[in-house]
C-alpha cells in the first residue's frame, strides 16, 4: 500500500522506514533505471530472470537489455521493446556462452539517457571456465603466449596471472574449471591455499594442471620458510596434475578434502610428500614424494585412499597410515637407514599392498604395525618375505633394485636393453633391463605401453604410459617369494615372474639347505607363465641355510636363484653356536669362535653372541649355546622384538655347564646405571641359563 505517500509518488511504497507514510520523500518526476540482478556480481546460467526498478517517465517507455563479455567493451544485444513497468526478463543465456568479466545494461529507448548496469562483474557460466598462469618468461611454455603479471586478468594465454594464488583470490573457481599453470620456478613464502570456495564436486573437478613440457623442467613451485607447497583446505572435487613441490614441510597437504586426485605430481625434498587428513576418497597416479625427511605418502583418519604407479623413494617412511584405508600398487618404494620402514601403520588401519617393489638398505624395515605382537606393542618386519608371509600383504611385489635410469637425479624411468625414454631426447638402451618391466598384475590395462610390451602391465610411475620401457625380446625369470629371506615352514605357495620368451617356457624348481653347495628338485615340468608353485617342505627339513632356485627347461641359461638366505622350520629347534678363541674347558663348540664363521654348527662358531642376533632371525624355540670362556663386551647385548620367543617356548641363551672350567662370563668392562650386560627391550620370551654377567 503507497497511499499515505504524497504527491508526486509513482504509484509504488518506498523501501525503508517511511515508506507508505506521510514523510515518504517524493517520486522525481524525470525517468530513470535501476539494476537488481547480479548488480553486485555473482553468477548467473542457462535461463533465468534479469530484473530491474523503474520510475518517473521511464515507467510508461520500453527498454533495451545488453550483455558485455569484456567488462563492458563490446556489447550484444538480449532484447529490445521490453515494457520497462515489467521489472523482468527471462533471458536465455547459453548462446552468450561463458565468462567471468559479464556486465548487463538496461536503456531507456525513448530516452538513451536514461540507463543503468551492474556496478560488478559477473561470471556467466554455460561451460567451465579456463584460467592462466605464467611466471616471467616464456620459455617452454606450453599454453601461455606471454609472460605473466600481476595486473593481468589470467582469463586467457595472452593475459596470464603472474601468481596461482592471486588467481584464485581474484575469482571464484567453480566445478569443470581448469587453471593452466605453465612452464617455470614458481617461488613460494606461503602456501598456495585452495579451499571450499573454489572446490569441485567428486564428479567434476576443478583441475589445476601444470606443464607437460617436462624437457624443459615443467612446473616447479619451490617453497620457503616452511608450511606446506599446495594446501587443500576444504577443498571437495580438486586434481592436481603435473608438478612438482619442492622443499615444502608438506609438498601436497589435503584436510578436510574429499574426492581430490593427483596425477603426475611430485613432492620431493621436504618434510613430508604427501599428507592426507581427514580426506576420503584421494586418489594418486605417477605421482612420486622422493628425498622427504618424514613420511612420502602421510595418510591420517581417511578412507578409501589409493596410490597406484607411483614412486615413494628415499623417504624416511614410504607411507605412513593412521585410522586409514589405503590401497596401494605397481609403485616403487626404496628406504635406508635403521629407522627407516617402506610401510607403516598403526592397528586399526587397513592396507591393502601388492604388485609393488621394495628396495631396502643399510638396515631398513619393509613395515612396521604398531599395536602388533610383541613386548613393545610394535611388530617390525625385515624383509618383503617376512611381511609377506605373515599378513598376506605383497604376496607379488618384488624385492629388488629397481634399476632406474638415474635415481639421484630423479629420473625414475626403468632401465631396459629393448628402449627407455630420456626426456629431451627420445629412446635409448641400456646394458641391463629391469625387472619390474611386465611384472605388475596381469589385470591391469597396459595396452597405453608401447611395442614390444610384453602385454602386461611394468610396475613404477611409467607403468601403463607411452613412456614406458620397452620389454626386451629374450627371457628372464625373476624369484619373489623368499628373495630377501624371510621363514617358512610346511606347505608354502612360491611365486616368480617370468618375462620375453620364457613366458612360454616350463621351468625346474630347487631347493638348497646348505646355501647353495648342493640341491635338490623340488618340482619341474612346470608353468612358467603359471607364476606360482604349492611346495610341502616338510620333505626338505630344517635349516637357516635355505635358497631356491628357478630354471628354464628350454634354455638353462634363464635362470634365477633367491638373493638372501632363508630358513625352513618344519619341526625341531635352530641350534646357534657361539665361543671364545679357545677351545679349553669346552662343552658345546670345537672350533675357536670367528666372526666369518656362519655360528650355525659347533665346528664354526660365532665369536660373540651379538654377532648371533645381528645376523639371524631367531624364532621361539631356537638355542644359542654359548661355551665357556670369558667375552668382554664394549656394549650391551641387545635382545629386542626381532628376537622374541613365546610363553611357552622361548629362545634360550644357553651358557656352559661347565663350572670347575670357569663356565660363562661376560664382562661388560664398565659399570653404570644405564649400562648393561644383558638388554632384553621390547621382546618376549626369551630364557637365560647358565651365565655369569
Amino acid at each position: 500500500d503507497w497511499a499515505q505517500e504524497t504527491v508526486p509518488n509513482g504509484g509504488r511504497i518506498n523501501i525503508g522506514l517511511y515508506g507508505n507514510m506521510p514523510e515518504a520523500s517524493r517520486t522525481p518526476t524525470n525517468g530513470w533505471l535501476i539494476v537488481i540482478t547480479l548488480n553486485d556480481g555473482g553468477r548467473f546460467e542457462g535461463t533465468n530472470w534479469l530484473r530491474w526498478a523503474v520510475g518517473g517517465d521511464s515507467t510508461g517507455h520500453t527498454v533495451t537489455l545488453e550483455f558485455s563479455a569484456d567488462g563492458g567493451v563490446t556489447w550484444s544485444n538480449i532484447a529490445t521493446n521490453v515494457p520497462a513497468a515489467d521489472g523482468a526478463y527471462l533471458w536465455n543465456s547459453v548462446p552468450y556462452g561463458s565468462t567471468m568479466q559479464g556486465v548487463w545494461r538496461i536503456t531507456d529507448e525513448s530516452d538513451t539517457n536514461v540507463w543503468d548496469q551492474t556496478d560488478s562483474l559477473f561470471a556467466l557460466r554455460n561451460a567451465p571456465i579456463t584460467f592462466y598462469v605464467n611466471n616471467g618468461s616464456t620459455a617452454g611454455d606450453v599454453y601461455c603466449s606471454a609472460p605473466g603479471g600481476s595486473s593481468n586478468d589470467g582469463l586467457s594465454p595472452a593475459s596470464p596471472k603472474l601468481d596461482l594464488q592471486d588467481l584464485l583470490d581474484t575469482w571464484d573457481i567453480e566445478p569443470g574449471d581448469t587453471i593452466y599453470v605453465d612452464t617455470g620456478e614458481y617461488t613460494l613464502t606461503d602456501p598456495i591455499t585452495i579451499d571450499q570456495f573454489d572446490a569441485g564436486e567428486a564428479t567434476n573437478r576443478v583441475t589445476i594442471q601444470g606443464s607437460t613440457n617436462s624437457a624443459a623442467g615443467g612446473t616447479v613451485f619451490v617453497k620457503y620458510g616452511g608450511g606446506s607447497g599446495i594446501y587443500l583446505n576444504q577443498a571437495v572435487g580438486v586434481a592436481l596434475r603435473h608438478f612438482k613441490v619442492r622443499n615444502a614441510n608438506n609438498g601436497v597437504r589435503l584436510y578436510l578434502s574429499a574426492d581430490c586426485r593427483a596425477e603426475w605430481v611430485r613432492c620431493e625434498d621436504g618434510g613430508n610428500g604427501f599428507f592426507v587428513e581427514q580426506s576420503d576418497r584421494f586418489e594418486a597416479l605417477h605421482c612420486v614424494a622422493a628425498g622427504n625427511s618424514s613420511k612420502g605418502l602421510y595418510v591420517k583418519n581417511s578412507d578409501q585412499v589409493t596410490w597406484s604407479s607411483g614412486v615413494l623413494w628415499s623417504n624416511r617412511y614410504g607411507d605412513a597410515v593412521e585410522s586409514s584405508d589405503l590401497g596401494m600398487s605397481h609403485t616403487v618404494i626404496g628406504c635406508w637407514g635403521s629407522g627407516a620402514f617402506a610401510h607403516w601403520q598403526d592397528s586399526s588401519s587397513s592396507l591393502t599392498s601388492d604388485y609393488n617393489a621394495i628396495y631396502l638398505g643399510n638396515g631398513a624395515f619393509a613395515a612396521a604395525v604398531l599395536g602388533g605382537v610383541g613386548g613393545g606393542g610394535t611388530t617390525r618386519y625385515e624383509s618383503v618375505s617376512a611381511w609377506s608371509l605373515e599378513t598376506d600383504q605383497d604376496l607379488h611385489t618384488l624385492a629388488v633394485d629397481p634399476l632406474f635410469a638415474d635415481a639421484a637425479g630423479y629420473d625414475f624411468h626403468l632401465k631396459s636393453t629393448a628402449g627407455r625414454y630420456l626426456p629431451g631426447t627420445g629412446w635409448v638402451t641400456d646394458s641391463v633391463s629391469s625387472v619390474l618391466i611386465d611384472a605388475g598384475d596381469p589385470a591391469s590395462v597396459w595396452t597405453n605401453e608401447p611395442s614390444p610390451n610384453g602385454r602386461r602391465i611394468n610396475i613404477g610411475l611409467y607403468g601403463g604410459t607411452a613412456e614406458a620401457s620397452r620389454t626386451p625380446t629374450n627371457g628372464w625369470l625373476q624369484i619373489i617369494t623368499l628373495n630377501d629371506g624371510g621363514s617358512i615352514a610346511g606347505t608354502v605357495t612360491v611365486r616368480w615372474v617370468a618375462g620375453g620368451i620364457a613366458t612360454g617356457h616350463t621351468v625346474t624348481l630347487r631347493f638348497s639347505s646348505d646355501a647353495g653347495d648342493t640341491w635338490s628338485n623340488i618340482a619341474s615340468g612346470v608353468s612358467a607363465a603359471d607364476g606360482t608353485y604349492v611346495w610341502n617342505t616338510v620333505p626338505f627339513g630344517t635349516t637357516a641355510l635355505g635358497l631356491w632356485d628357478i630354471t628354464s627347461d628350454s634354455d638353462t641359461n634363464i635362470t634365477d636363484t633367491s638373493d638372501e638366505l632363508f630358513y625352513l622350520r618344519n619341526g625341531g629347534t635352530l641350534p646357534y653356536y657361539v665361543n671364545d678363541s679357545y677351545t679349553n674347558g669346552d662343552v658345546y663348540c670345537t672350533a675357536p669362535g670367528a666372526s666369518t664363521n656362519l655360528g650355525l654348527r659347533p665346528m664354526e662358531p660365532k665369536s660373540s653372541i651379538q654377532e648371533i642376533l645381528d645376523t639371524y632371525d631367531l624364532e621361539p624355540g631356537d638355542i644359542i649355546y654359548v661355551d665357556t670362556g670369558e667375552y668382554d663386551l664394549d656394549s650391551d647385548i641387545l635382545i629386542g622384538d626381532l628376537d622374541a620367543g613365546d610363553a611357552t617356548n622361548p629362545v634360550v641363551f644357553l651358557g656352559s655347564t661347565n663350572y670347575a672350567a670357569g663356565g660363562t662370563v661376560l664382562d661388560r668392562q664398565v659399570a653404570g646405571e644405564e649400562i648393561y650386560g644383558i638388554h632384553l627391550y621390547q621382546t618376549v620370551g626369551i630364557e637365560l641359563r647358565d651365565l655369569i654377567v
